[in-house]
């Protein structure tokens, strides 16, 4: 967050005069020099009051008696900003406030004839602006996308060719409406690389064994990953149990002094501690030894679950190097494949494209469904508006 003092600003009771303004330089240490009671310690509790202190902690001397506005002017990354704020007189504090905003912010000669807005307005004020900022953005995103997905709504022709080609979707009447072709296009979107065929009368031998091994990886990325999520998984469930054994044993080591109180004999002087007769020591004593035995039978079952973790754990480990050891197998077999075979290159080449078809294909029609009028952006800009309109209102009220 980039927020620097640029200078404090003090506008006299008597408008004849100027506003007095102490300037600050940007990016270094800014040292305050002056004789005694000039109003050096007044500048922090100045700045503290112009940014919302609940009370008004300057002196209450000659500064507070000839100012009837304090002000500061600070550097951020969207400008300059003046937040001003009304000398409270007799009061612990004021609610009239003032602000600007601008690039480079001009100090007004006086804010007695400005309008000087409560706390609420300010805020009102600031939420309005943020949400302007965040309107404009929105809608040149969406103007953006519009255009996007009017090239697109041109080229869908196009793009239905090319799923054709790619075996996607059947050959079928060319002239269809947008509407018809919208719909299969969104159907091709559905399938996956999988569903990349060729002509099977022109499909050789080395190509059917490429489909086979693709399939093949693909199977066993799968199990694979399944494998290495158990193993996060029972990893997390060890240290856990480690930590849960742990704190057994140390319910278990401040309950052990109740077997020894248990053995102690119940003589006329009563309990060996308190030295009462009653029961009901004895009894809770006995309480305290059933919760020792129930804490250590716990211990005793969680001692036992690291080891058969570990168990699991090893089992698969090596279920994991072996189904990685087959899916390098695989990839070694695809590599050869690919170069003994044009043809299976060509088929390697055709699976990589079909996957590049398709994921433009997903991304083109997220972004049309995003642009239409009941989309995820449009449906944000109306909710923007409706904002602005209600801090707008709130504004005028006030």
């Amino acid at each position: 967050m980039y927020f620097q003092i640029r200078s404090v600003v003090l506008w006299p009771r008597d408008s004849s005069f100027e506003p007095r303004v102490v300037s600050f330089e940007p990016g270094m240490t800014n040292v305050v020099m002056g004789g005694s009671r000039t109003g050096k310690s007044a500048i922090i509790p100045i700045i503290d009051y112009c940014l919302a202190a609940r009370s008004c902690a300057i002196p209450k001397k000659v500064i507070r008696t000839s100012c009837a506005w304090f002000g500061i002017v600070v550097e951020t990354k969207q400008g300059q900003k003046l937040f001003a704020r009304r000398e409270p007189g007799e009061q612990h504090t004021s609610d009239e406030m003032f602000s600007m905003e601008g690039r480079e912010i001009q100090i007004p000669h006086s804010i007695g004839s400005l309008n000087a807005v409560t706390p609420d307005v300010l805020a009102a004020q600031h939420d309005l602006d943020q949400v302007m900022r965040e309107l404009r953005r929105k809608q040149r995103d969406l103007e953006r996308a519009q255009r996007a997905s009017s090239r697109w709504e041109a080229e869908m022709a196009g793009q239905l060719g090319r799923a054709r080609e790619l075996g996607f979707a059947e050959p079928g009447v060319t002239d269809l409406s947008q509407e018809a072709m919208l719909a299969l296009l969104r159907d091709v979107a559905k399938k996956t690389v999988e569903d990349f065929h060729a002509d099977s009368t022109t499909v050789s031998q080395a190509v059917e064994e490429l489909v086979r091994l693709e399939a093949l990886e693909s199977k066993l990325s799968n199990e694979l990953a399944n494998l290495k999520g158990r193993q996060s998984e029972l990893t997390r469930l060890r240290e856990g149990a480690g930590s849960y054994e742990e704190a057994l044993v140390l319910q278990r080591d401040r309950l052990a002094i109740s077997e020894w109180l248990v053995t102690q004999p119940l003589s006329e002087e009563g309990c060996p501690l308190c030295g009462s007769i009653t029961a009901t020591e004895q009894e809770k004593v006995e309480e305290l030894r059933r919760n020792l035995e129930q804490i250590e039978a716990s211990a005793g079952q969680v001692s036992e679950l690291p080891a058969a973790v570990d168990r699991e754990v090893q089992q698969l480990r090596r279920g994991v190097d072996e189904l990685a050891q087959q899916l390098a197998g695989v990839r070694r077999q695809k590599r050869a494949l690919t170069q003994s075979s044009t043809e299976a290159q060509q088929r390697q080449f055709g699976s990589l494209s079909a996957a590049h078809f398709l994921g433009q294909l997903s991304q083109a029609l997220s972004l049309y469904d995003e642009v239409a009028d009941d989309g995820e952006l449009a449906a944000e800009i109306v909710v923007l508006k409706e904002r602005a309109q209600l801090l707008s209102d709130r504004i005028d009220i006030e």
